[in-house]
């Protein structure tokens, strides 16, 4: 039954988290135009495995490629995001937006989360 209903919401362009699925494409990463919301690290990676279709954090590296282009993408808060770039485990690298900074944080923290996705070219 859950399967059904997942397929159904993406059907109308929403997962089992609903959340718009409304993404743009620079390069070959393609952006969710939205953020998914402010949570830890473990539940930022269980909203990914549960949007499913290779939705991820984006890696340090990638992040840079959304903070260039921050104002094609928009939607951003200003404020800190998760990547997917771990240290050990319990910290992980996070971004600020604005002015692309990166710190080390601890994953029990709550931040930002903006999913991207490899495309297939």
């Amino acid at each position: 039954m859950k399967t059904v209903i997942v397929l159904l919401m993406m059907g109308l362009g929403l997962n089992s988290i609903g959340q718009d699925t409304t993404s743009i494409t620079i390069g070959n990463l393609e952006i969710m135009t939205k953020d998914s919301g402010k949570m830890n690290f473990s539940e930022a990676q269980k909203a990914c495995e549960e949007l499913g279709d290779d939705w991820r954090l984006p890696t340090k590296a990638e992040f840079k490629i959304l903070c260039e282009n921050k104002d094609k993408i928009s939607g951003f808060e200003n404020s800190w995001y998760w990547s997917s770039t771990e240290l050990n485990a319990q910290a992980a690298w996070v971004r600020y937006v604005e002015n692309c900074d990166e710190m080390l944080n601890q994953k029990r923290v709550a931040f930002y989360v903006r999913l991207v996705r490899t495309t297939k070219q």
